[in-house]
């Protein structure tokens, strides 16, 4: 089965080619509104040592340490996506606030010390993985008290309507699984683990900016004849959503 390191390898021009070096879906027309809306919501502060998990080619990783007085340790599992992040940060001059690993990022706690980062970010790599809760727990352990989680991603819209807009909802559920490697997270599931771990929500909400009018995915599925539908009825499988959490200090006497 191929596995989102395999899908990146192998599609990686085409993802240079149709998103540029930010490989997000749910995006504004203009790049660089998206970066400074994640920049405002992320809220870096002097110093924090940054963790971002899945980064892509570092697009955003790059503006965030051009931006802020930032460390940035950037995780990504595709050998292409490390080759290019790193002629990025070579050229931009940031390879001293930019640290790139090859790796699985299910093993950051293997990779750091515990409480190592002011902050973690998924921005849209976190439906990538097949395990969650572990995944959600690791970060937890990896993040400084008073740290921040942040994950910006699509999540299971619920399956609603009629038995066959049903059977289509899950149909297309499994072909984002087939083509992306790409597992939708359960919102309520995801709380759960969070507030079972000791994180606080200090928000959830839909990405407050206009969608790009150019339909970069449409035109990116066309290309690589990836249907997800099956030329059916389109109905609204994700719901895009930003969540920001704190970790908190458990009380142990409960």
């Amino acid at each position: 089965m191929e596995t989102s390191d395999d899908h990146y390898n192998k599609f990686h021009n085409y993802y240079l080619s149709y998103y540029g070096q930010t490989f997000q879906a749910h995006r504004p027309a203009d790049i660089e509104e998206l970066h400074s809306y994640l920049n405002k919501q992320i809220n870096f502060k002097k110093g924090d040592k940054v963790l971002d998990a899945g980064c892509g080619v570092c697009g955003p990783a790059i503006y965030f340490a051009k931006k802020n007085k930032i460390s940035i340790d950037a995780i990504s599992n595709s050998e292409k996506q490390i080759e290019t992040a790193q002629e990025l940060i070579s050229k931009n001059k940031f390879g001293e606030q930019i640290q790139l690993h090859l790796n699985d990022y299910h093993y950051i706690d293997r990779m750091f010390q515990s409480e190592s980062f002011d902050k973690i970010l998924f921005l849209e790599s976190f439906g990538h993985s097949e395990n969650k809760e572990d995944l959600l727990t690791a970060s937890y352990n990896m993040l400084k008290f008073g740290g921040v989680l942040y994950i910006k991603d699509y999540f299971a819209a619920e399956v609603t309507g009629t038995e066959q807009r049903k059977l289509q909802m899950k149909k297309a559920v499994n072909n984002l699984e087939k083509y992306y490697c790409y597992y939708l997270a359960d919102l309520y599931d995801t709380l759960k683990t969070c507030r079972i771990l000791g994180f606080e929500i200090e928000f959830i909400k839909k990405p407050d900016f206009k969608l790009s009018n150019n339909n970069v995915v449409g035109a990116f599925e066309k290309e690589l004849n990836i249907d997800l539908f099956g030329n059916e009825y389109m109905p609204i499988i994700v719901e895009p959503l930003e969540i920001k959490l704190k970790k908190v200090m458990k009380d142990k006497s409960i």
